[in-house]
């Protein structure tokens, strides 16, 4: 990976110690606190800043744990996104969502409400987001990658669950998860203008 990471002018770190690891204010860091970074890559890609790493972390018991990991792509711009997650929906999920009420419902095709759902505490800045240009574009992407995409602030995070990228394939998924990304920047910067 560090090969494939300085062949983009990247720089590698193999290991980042929760101690020593930045602070990301979106869902996936907030809930599984205290991870470790692998393979940390930071870049440019696509004119975003970009910070790409494999982030793992345990869920469960002590008896009865296990490991979950993902690569992930956090690219960051001078916006202001508010605090949301958009993913596939599981049964777990639903169940939750029945008790928490974090499901954002939005005025979009039911092609959309099929393959993905979207939470967070801040339904209407949310649902501003969320309209036909976004909407368009998450329906664009390949449904069946599922996606997971985070947003809070100026972070955007992009990421397949329990997937891990490949050396090979760190261009590709770099070129995936910017575009992605421009796209949402592109959008906030237009409705804040």
């Amino acid at each position: 990976m560090a090969a494939a990471a300085h062949e983009l002018g990247f720089t590698y770190t193999a290991w980042m110690g929760p101690e020593s690891a930045p602070k990301f204010q979106t869902a996936l860091f907030q809930e599984h606190s205290g991870a470790a970074l692998k393979n940390l890559m930071t870049g440019n890609y696509g004119g975003l800043d970009a910070l790409v790493f494999d982030y793992s972390y345990t869920t469960g018991s002590a008896q009865n744990s296990s490991t979950v990991g993902h690569t992930v792509a956090l690219y960051t711009q001078n916006v202001d996104l508010p605090s949301f997650t958009l993913g596939p929906e599981s049964l777990a999920e639903k169940i939750v969502d029945a008790l928490e009420h974090r499901r954002v419902e939005l005025d979009c095709p039911p092609s959309f409400s099929r393959h993905y759902a979207v939470r967070g505490p801040e339904k209407e800045k949310i649902r501003l987001l969320f309209n036909g240009n976004v909407i368009s574009l998450i329906e664009s992407l390949d449904c069946s990658k599922q996606w997971h995409i985070e947003g809070a602030g100026k972070t955007l995070v992009l990421y397949r669950y329990r997937r891990h990228v490949k050396p090979a394939e760190l261009r590709d998924f770099l070129q995936e998860t910017s575009s992605i990304a421009q796209s949402f920047f592109a959008f906030c910067r237009t409705k804040s203008n």
